[in-house]
């Protein structure tokens, strides 16, 4: 990466992460001081949050989101930058991703070996909430990564190693921002790394992400048991596959060798 360019991107995902960690601890303290005035136990509170985790996890990340795109992240003289950015990274969905859909989904399906979950009490709603939720904390990522490239204009072997360093931090620094999360584990980075790849499929658009995203990987989480705050406690399936690492990776090399097989394809042409 060019000197200058490096610092911008460490200096927004550093001021991201940062400030989640700070409404993080204002958010979790302020709900725990008012359950106190109420005479709740600790034992209630650590409930009442894990039960509300996805609200607090969203609410969060969006807040962190504007606050570093709006103060400290777009160098732009435009009134709304950040509308201009969804704007002019807006594409219609590529006609091959829906087949890719259909493939990747099939591969989590076969490999994560999902079986019944009734045992648990599966909540439709809890599910709903799960897949609506991962979608907007997923694509937060892939739109902050095409505003580094759209605000800095990183090169296409620049923004892989940026690439690496999201998903590793959405990894590592989630499991300890959100301790009252079941767990964001390593199939958490695979999985993510594939959508922030999509992102710059050679199109550098959120379209086809954000179709990814719905129509696989937020089905993943929210119906086998890889949601990164609840677990398997609401999903209607659970993987056999107990931490669903093998899926992530299996998902990981299709899409990299259809990426693979389709820029070969197009230099040919």
């Amino acid at each position: 990466m060019k000197v200058v360019g490096f610092w911008r991107f460490a200096a927004a995902i550093v001021s991201y992460y940062v400030i989640s960690a700070f409404l993080q601890i204002v958010t979790v303290s302020l709900i725990a001081f008012f359950h106190f005035l109420l005479d709740h136990k600790l034992g209630v509170i650590e409930d009442w949050v894990f039960d509300k985790g996805w609200e607090i996890v969203v609410c969060v990340k969006i807040l962190s989101f504007f606050i570093v795109q709006k103060f400290i992240y777009l160098p732009s003289n435009s009134r709304q930058p950040f509308r201009d950015l969804i704007l002019e990274t807006w594409k219609p969905p590529s006609r091959k991703l829906f087949a890719i859909c259909v493939a990747s989904f099939l591969i989590i399906l076969i490999t994560a070996a999902p079986i019944s979950n009734l045992g648990q009490s599966p909540n439709i709603f809890k599910t709903l909430v799960s897949y609506i939720s991962s979608n907007v904390i997923i694509l937060i990522d892939v739109v902050m990564l095409l505003s580094l490239r759209f605000y800095h204009g990183f090169s296409h072997w620049e923004s892989r190693f940026a690439i690496v360093i999201m998903a590793l931090l959405f990894w590592l620094a989630n499991s300890a921002l959100f301790p009252f999360a079941t767990g964001f584990a390593v199939r958490d980075f695979f999985l993510h790394l594939v959508v922030l790849q999509l992102a710059l499929w050679g199109r550098d658009n959120w379209s086809d992400p954000a179709m990814f995203v719905a129509l696989v990987i937020a089905p993943t989480i929210a119906l086998f048991g890889f949601d990164p705050i609840w677990g398997s406690k609401f999903s209607f399936f659970i993987s056999s596959e107990s931490q669903g690492i093998a899926a992530a990776m299996a998902l990981w090399i299709l899409t990299n060798m259809i990426f693979w097989w389709h820029s070969k394809t197009e230099q040919i042409a």
